[in-house]
């Protein structure tokens, strides 16, 4: 699967173009595109790190909250309930491309420890709450 840069797209091997993550984060669509199509997984995850911040987390972490869904660059934004029907494999191929970005930005050194984990998942849910009346499809929650 050829990129906006023109480079193949790294689903299993390879290295991301940070210019084609913040392409493809502004180009993809939340909800799995059923909500508002003018909200992106890039709003997404700059409300997030808004989020992170307002709640007075280390800003040392700041960097993967804002990472935290960049595998949507390449696999598109999968909504829970399919993800969930899709088992592991989905997962894997997530991890592997999150581990792939972290490592082409030198970040692997930045690897979540104690609460950055949990608090990037606070700041993701507390996020959920936020968009689902604004930007979600009717009824989301």
């Amino acid at each position: 699967m050829k990129t906006w840069t023109g480079s193949d797209a790294p689903l299993t091997s390879g290295e991301p173009n940070i210019l084609d993550l913040a392409v493809h984060l502004g180009r993809t669509k939340r909800w799995g595109g059923f909500g508002d199509p003018s909200w992106t997984v890039l709003h997404h995850s700059f409300l997030c790190a808004l989020i992170w911040m307002k709640a007075g987390f280390a800003q040392a972490g700041l960097v993967h909250v804002l990472l935290h869904d960049a595998h949507e660059a390449y696999m598109g934004d999968i909504p829970s309930p399919v993800k969930a029907l899709m088992g592991s494999e989905v997962r894997a191929l997530e991890s592997g491309l999150d581990d792939r970005i972290k490592d082409s930005l030198c970040l692997h050194r930045l690897s979540p420890v104690g609460d950055w984990a949990r608090q990037v998942k606070v700041c993701d849910l507390v996020a959920l709450v936020i968009e689902a009346p604004f930007f979600g499809p009717p009824g989301a929650s």
